[in-house]
C-alpha cells in the first residue's frame, strides 16, 4: 500500500538525475499540442484542449496513484486490499466526503481516446513487481478465457526495457501486448513528466486476455490480448450527454410527424390542398423549431429546470403541428364563409374570439399566408403555449400589425417577443399588448427583461401599445 506521506517522491536510485520530472510551463506544451491537432483536425477528430493537456501530464506523474485508487477502490464493494489505499489516499478529514476527482479523470480519460486515434499500432508492454494476481487471471473460466479487467488506467511502454525495469523484483511479471486498428492506447511522451518512458496510456476497464506464459530469467512473460473499453467517451461527450437526449427526442418526435404525413393520411392531404404547403414544408419547419432547443450550448441543459423546459418546448413544437390539420378545420368551420375562403390569402384576418382554444390553427394559417400583414387576435384568450405556437410561425412570415391585447403573454410569450423582434428579417411595425397578461401576475419578469433586448435590437417597430 502506498505511504499517504511519501507516495509523491521519486525513487532515490532508481531514476537518472537527467530523468527527473522538472517543473515546466504550460506555454512549453502549446506548439506541441498546435502539432497533435493538426493531425487530428485531418482525421476530422475533436482537438485537445489546455484542459486534457494537463490532466494528461498530471496523470504521468504521482498522482496517477490517487487516479487509479479511486477507480480501482472507490466503491463500497471493492475489495479491502483496493479499498484501503483509495481511504488513504484519497479521504479529507474527519467526516468529510472522499475526493473522486470525478472532473479529471473524465479530462485524463478524454485525452486517451482522442490521442488514441493518432498512436501506431505496435506491440506495448507493462512491467510489475511484489504483486500477486488472483487465481481467476491465471486459470480458464467456462467460457475457456483467462485474464481480467483493468478498472483503472493502465500505463504501458513502447519501450521493453523500460517495462523490464518496472518487473525487477519479487514476483516479476511482464504484460506483452500488441495494439491494433481498434485497440489503441494514447502516446503521451510528448506531455509527459517522464518522457523518456515512453508511455502509452489505456482508459479504465480494459480487458486482458492471457494467451501464453513464458519465463526469461526471474521474469514471468505473459503475452495478452488487448481490448479497450469501447464505451469510452470525450469530454465534449460527457458534457453534451443530456444535449443528446434533447436531439435523439428531437429527431424521434421529428420522424413521428414526417411518418404520419407521408401514410395516407386524409386529413393531411387535405390540410396540404387547402394550404397549398407540401410535406416538405412542413417537416422543415418542425425541424427549425426543434433546432432552437436541440442547438443550445451544452451547460444549458446542466439545470434539470433548464433541461425540462427544453423538453417541455419541444413537445409543444411536436403537438402543435400535429395538431394543424385537425385544428385548421376547426377554425374554418368557426369563420363566416366569406372570411374562411379568404383566410390563406387576405392581408389582415382578424379572428378575435374565433381564435380561442385555437392557438395550433392560427399557427398553421400564420405559416401558410405568406401574404398577410396583419393579424387581430385581440380577446381570444389564448393560453401561453399557444401564443409561443403563433410566435414561432409568425417568424417566418411577413407580418407587420400583431394585436395580442388581452391574451396570456407570460413569460414565455415575451422571451418570443423578443426573438421575434430581435430577427434582422422582421417585418413587424405594430404591436398591440393592451390587458395582456406579460409578468405571470407579475411573479416573473425574466420574459419582459428578454422582450425590452429586442426592443433594443428593433429597427423596424415604430408602435407599442401595452396597458
Amino acid at each position: 500500500m502506498p505511504d499517504p506521506l511519501t507516495w509523491q517522491t521519486e525513487a532515490i536510485g532508481k531514476i537518472e538525475d537527467k530523468h527527473r520530472r522538472k517543473p515546466q510551463p504550460l506555454a512549453q506544451f502549446e506548439t506541441k499540442r498546435v502539432n497533435w491537432n493538426s493531425r487530428l483536425q485531418h482525421l476530422k477528430e475533436p482537438e485537445i484542449t489546455v484542459e486534457e493537456l494537463i490532466g494528461g501530464r498530471l496523470y504521468t506523474g504521482p498522482l496517477f496513484i490517487k487516479y487509479n485508487s479511486v477507480l480501482r477502490g472507490c466503491r463500497e464493494s471493492d475489495p479491502p486490499v483496493l479499498r484501503e489505499p483509495f481511504k488513504k489516499l484519497c479521504g479529507g478529514p474527519q467526516g468529510e466526503k472522499h475526493n473522486l476527482y470525478t472532473t479529471t479523470l473524465h479530462v485524463i480519460n478524454s485525452c486517451i481516446v482522442k490521442l488514441s486515434k493518432l498512436t501506431k499500432a505496435t506491440p506495448v508492454y507493462r512491467g510489475l513487481a511484489g504483486k500477486s494476481l488472483p487465481d481467476s487471471f491465471w486459470t480458464a473460466n467456462d467460457f475457456g478465457v483467462r485474464g481480467g479487467i483493468e478498472a483503472g488506467f493502465m500505463s504501458t511502454t513502447t519501450d521493453r526495457g523500460v517495462a523490464m525495469g518496472y518487473a525487477e523484483g519479487e514476483a516479476g511479471l511482464l504484460f506483452e501486448m500488441q495494439m491494433g486498428m481498434v485497440d489503441r492506447g494514447a502516446d503521451l511522451a510528448w506531455l509527459s513528466q517522464y518522457p523518456h518512458e515512453k508511455e502509452v496510456l489505456f482508459g479504465p476497464l480494459s480487458g486482458l486476455e492471457v494467451q501464453s506464459i513464458r519465463v526469461e530469467g526471474s521474469v514471468q512473460i505473459v503475452r495478452m490480448q488487448l481490448s479497450i473499453n469501447l464505451a469510452s467517451l470525450t469530454i465534449e461527450q460527457v458534457l453534451s450527454k443530456r444535449r443528446k437526449i434533447v436531439q435523439d427526442m428531437c429527431e424521434q418526435m421529428q420522424l413521428g410527424i414526417e411518418t404520419r404525413m407521408a401514410s395516407d393520411n386524409t386529413a393531411w392531404s387535405g390540410f396540404f390542398k387547402l394550404a397549398g404547403i407540401a410535406a416538405e414544408d412542413v417537416a422543415n419547419f418542425l425541424r427549425d423549431w426543434h433546432r432552437r432547443y436541440s442547438q443550445l450550448d451544452s451547460s444549458h441543459y446542466n439545470e434539470d429546470s433548464a433541461l425540462g423546459g427544453v423538453i417541455a418546448e419541444v413537445v409543444l413544437a411536436s403537438t402543435s403541428v400535429g395538431m394543424w390539420p385537425e385544428r385548421f378545420q376547426l377554425l374554418r368551420q368557426k369563420m363566416e364563409p366569406s372570411a374562411r375562403e379568404q383566410m390563406l390569402g387576405a392581408e389582415e384576418l382578424v379572428l378575435n374570439e374565433t381564435a380561442h382554444g385555437n392557438g395550433a390553427a392560427v399557427a398553421a394559417v400564420l405559416f401558410a399566408n405568406k401574404k398577410l400583414l396583419k393579424l387581430d387576435l385581440a380577446d381570444a384568450k389564448l393560453t401561453t403555449d399557444e401564443v409561443v405556437m403563433v410566435m414561432v410561425a409568425a417568424a417566418s412570415s411577413c407580418l407587420q400589425t400583431l394585436v395580442l391585447e388581452g391574451n396570456d403573454v407570460d413569460q414565455r410569450g415575451m422571451d418570443e417577443l423578443g426573438q421575434l423582434l430581435s430577427m434582422e428579417m422582421s417585418a413587424l411595425r405594430v404591436l398591440d399588448l393592451n390587458k395582456a397578461e406579460v409578468t405571470d401576475h407579475g411573479r416573473n419578469q425574466d420574459g419582459v427583461r428578454l422582450f425590452c433586448v429586442g426592443l433594443q435590437k428593433n429597427t423596424t417597430l415604430t408602435d407599442l401599445w401595452c396597458e
